[in-house]
């Protein structure tokens, strides 16, 4: 609880309680009262800035600066407040003895997931085990973990991320590993003649033109996923228009207009 959670709502206020009610109305007092009660105020503040920067996790950017100086700890302004304070405060948790249960005490300063660790062939491995939106500073938590391991000993992180639980509705499908794959082959195209009024039909060109650069003739995607379920769907390309007016001979759009639906 703070400091002052139990006082009145301003110094101003408290300082008026000491005085009769009759001098609430000279002006004279009224600007003593204020003049005292900013001085108070500043001291309030002081005070309060004074007790929370005796505490890690509630200490201003100032201290903390400081405090990363002397642990020798490179000051990241750009970093949120929370976050360095995580990192200051780890590295004052604990004792001198370095095992399994303060290892795991260092790593939920930085996680809420579940830590695991063990010890083969002279290196430590720590396998973390948390949810997507559980964030994770990798690079301060490995710091810590390496000023406070001996230096003989070999240090191995692994970070595994929880899949995000999506529930089926009716109707519909959870795909849990889905994969698509893709290839084509480009060719390259000539110059592209716009029906926009400056070619006659008078057969010197020819309609089957195609665009200059890179084209793809051929285009295939495959997409498989490991599910129980039986899946069945169709891809449609839709193109078409009616030559009724409503589109002009500009180019901007193609004659090999159509519909083409596939099964896969």
């Amino acid at each position: 609880m703070p400091l002052y959670d139990n006082a009145f709502p301003s110094n101003y206020d408290e300082i008026k309680t000491y005085y009769p009610v009759w001098y609430f109305d000279v002006l004279e007092m009224d600007a003593v009262w204020r003049a005292e009660a900013a001085q108070l105020d500043r001291v309030q503040s002081s005070v309060e800035a004074l007790l929370a920067n005796g505490f890690v996790g509630t200490a201003d950017e100032a201290t903390l600066t400081a405090l990363e100086k002397f642990l020798h700890i490179e000051t990241d302004p750009s970093k949120a407040l929370a976050e360095r304070r995580r990192l200051v405060s780890s590295f004052f948790s604990g004792d001198s003895h370095i095992g399994s249960k303060e290892i795991k005490e260092t790593v939920s300063t930085f996680t809420d997931g579940k830590t695991e660790v063990s010890f083969a062939n002279s290196e430590i491995h720590v396998r973390v085990t948390r949810d997507m939106s559980d964030r994770l500073n990798l690079s301060d938590c490995l710091l810590v973990l390496k000023t406070r391991i001996p230096a003989h000993l070999l240090l191995s992180f692994e970070d595994n991320l929880l899949p995000i639980p999506l529930p089926n509705k009716r109707g519909a499908y959870r795909l849990d590993a889905l994969t698509f794959s893709t290839s084509f082959s480009n060719a390259a195209g000539g110059e592209v003649i716009l029906l926009d009024g400056r070619r006659a039909f008078d057969g010197t060109w020819l309609f089957n033109q195609s665009f200059s650069g890179l084209a793809f003739p051929c285009l295939t995607i495959r997409a498989s996923c490991s599910t129980a379920e039986r899946l069945t769907a169709a891809m449609t390309f839709d193109s078409m228009y009616h030559l009724d007016g409503s589109v002009l001979f500009d180019g901007s759009r193609k004659f090999n207009a159509q519909i083409t639906k596939e099964a896969i």
